[in-house]
């Protein structure tokens, strides 16, 4: 199940004291509420009034050019709204046992530990998939299959034990590359829902001051990107 159908909300669930039924159906502010009212069960804590908060302004947006753009460079933040808050150590006055900054912490911890595991196992893939190649490419140049047509060839080096070998090799790779990618899923999850609990009425926890606080720091970052590669670019 959490390899081939529905992963996120399967490891979700399993994280979260509710069913695999609701993990499917709630919105993403109700991950951390779930967390954060088993957290405050567990260690005997009240649960606070969640106070009303104002819907804070979003980030910058703005559009440059109509038509059809060529030469576009993507750029972005990696894990952008949880990183500012653990950086510029934006909290909940509510949280008095610092709850969710620990928890954040982890969760973005963990995730950058699952995508290297999956860069490594990728590069590893292709690495193989590589050496495969410049093999079947020797064997090509042999006298044994260089009269060949591509369709013998191929069937031929299809039963190659060295062939078969790397197939294996490559085949096993890229199931663990893909293995580590579902499990980082589930905790991207968690760190981009955190902001929405935060800015979420329905929070407990919530906090009109963080949520704002994220956004402005947001676009001040992003103001910041932008100034430095067009820097950077007029510069070349």
């Amino acid at each position: 199940v959490e390899l081939q159908f529905n992963q996120s909300n399967f490891l979700i669930s399993k994280m979260l004291p509710l069913s695999f039924e609701r993990a499917c159906t709630m919105g993403t502010a109700g991950i951390w509420k779930y967390i954060m009212l088993a957290f405050s069960y567990e260690n005997g804590l009240a649960i606070p009034e969640a106070e009303n908060a104002v819907l804070s302004i979003g980030g910058l947006s703005r559009l440059e050019r109509t038509g059809l753009c060529t030469g576009v460079a993507k750029l972005d933040y990696n894990s952008l709204y949880p990183s500012i808050c653990l950086s510029f150590d934006y909290k909940c006055d509510v949280d008095i046992a610092d709850a969710m900054h620990t928890m954040l912490e982890f969760v973005l911890t963990q995730r950058e530990h699952f995508k290297e595991e999956k860069k490594k196992y990728g590069k590893a893939a292709d690495k193989i998939k590589t050496e495969k190649e410049e093999y079947i490419k020797s064997l090509r140049e042999t006298d044994k299959y260089k009269n060949l047509d591509d369709k013998e060839f191929g069937k031929l080096v299809g039963k190659d034990k060295k062939v078969i070998d790397f197939n294996d090799q490559y085949n096993e790779q890229k199931k663990l590359s893909s293995k580590y990618d579902k499990l980082q899923l589930p905790y991207k999850i968690l760190g981009n829902s955190w902001f929405g609990s935060v800015s979420s009425n329905v929070f407990f926890w919530n906090s009109a001051k963080v949520g704002g606080l994220i956004t402005s720091t947001g676009r001040m970052m992003f103001r910041l990107l932008t100034h430095h590669f067009m820097t950077m670019s007029s510069i070349s």
